[in-house]
């Protein structure tokens, strides 16, 4: 007797365990260069900032940008300074009524030297994205900031110098870009990192490492430190920070050989 054509129900369940087999195979090694082509995405883009940044410095006296944004009215009244490590790049923010949401793509400084000028406060800004972060939706960075990274401006040896008036309670009375020559050590002295990145390196508000959302390690697996990172030379990596050290054999948060996390009164001579 002749065998009918086709597959028997063994050789069917054989051929589709095998497809499952192939497929649980494949798919962490697809998910895994999946990560590694956004991360090398992202490492483009620090790679375009840093020479950016180099520009600007060309273009104002070698002085680093702002910390400060200030805002006008349409006629030129002032109207509002912002000071925040989020205002060197990127758009306007989408949550409406705070700083970020304020300050847009047409006065954040670096934007014309990626990309812009700028026109519309809105204008979406490429560089000033992590496509990992786009990936977090309404919780990205981006959303809330206009922007995946973030300047190194945050404390009183970084790339701004922060004068304050005197007075326990004053208000900041200005906010210059410090001198490119100041920077003792550019190859290892952040320019621009991934917003995260300080969330490791400065455990101010008490939060520990280990409780660090896992989403916010958007180019390795939870706990593994490195971030995508400019630096002052114009060279960018994908780099280890090492929870609460401020200063380290593979980069510096200070301008100078100052070993720690200074105050943010604690500044250098302009």
């Amino acid at each position: 007797m002749q065998r009918p054509k086709g597959f028997t129900l063994i050789e069917l369940l054989v051929v589709i365990s095998i497809i499952a087999l192939l497929v649980g195979i494949l798919l962490p090694a697809l998910g895994a260069a999946r990560k590694t082509a956004i991360s090398l995405k992202c490492l483009s883009n620090h790679r375009q900032l840093a020479i950016g940044l180099g520009s600007y410095a060309n273009d104002f006296s070698d002085r680093f940008p702002l910390k400060k944004i200030k805002l006008y009215s349409s006629t030129g009244i002032p109207l509002q300074e912002w000071y925040v490590s989020q205002t060197w790049l990127g758009t306007a923010g989408k949550v409406s009524g705070t700083a970020a949401s304020r300050f847009g793509a047409d006065v954040r400084p670096l934007n014309g030297y990626i990309g812009g000028p700028y026109e519309d406060p809105k204008a979406d800004v490429p560089m000033a994205l992590c496509p990992a972060d786009e990936q977090q939706e309404q919780d990205a960075i981006i959303y809330s900031w206009g922007t995946s990274y973030r300047a190194n401006n945050t404390h009183g040896r970084s790339l701004t110098i922060n004068h304050l008036k005197t007075g326990p309670n004053a208000p900041f009375k200005d906010q210059d870009g410090r001198l490119v020559t100041q920077v003792t050590k550019p190859s290892k002295t952040v320019a621009i990192f991934e917003s995260q990145a300080i969330e490791v390196s400065d455990d101010q508000d008490g939060t520990t490492a280990e409780q660090i959302d896992d989403r916010f390690f958007w180019h390795t697996n939870p706990r593994d430190y490195r971030f995508n990172t400019s630096f002052c030379d114009g060279h960018a990596a994908l780099v280890t920070y090492e929870p609460d050290k401020w200063v380290t054999d593979e980069y510096t948060w200070n301008v100078d050989d100052f070993p720690t996390r200074p105050g943010n009164n604690d500044n250098l001579e302009p």
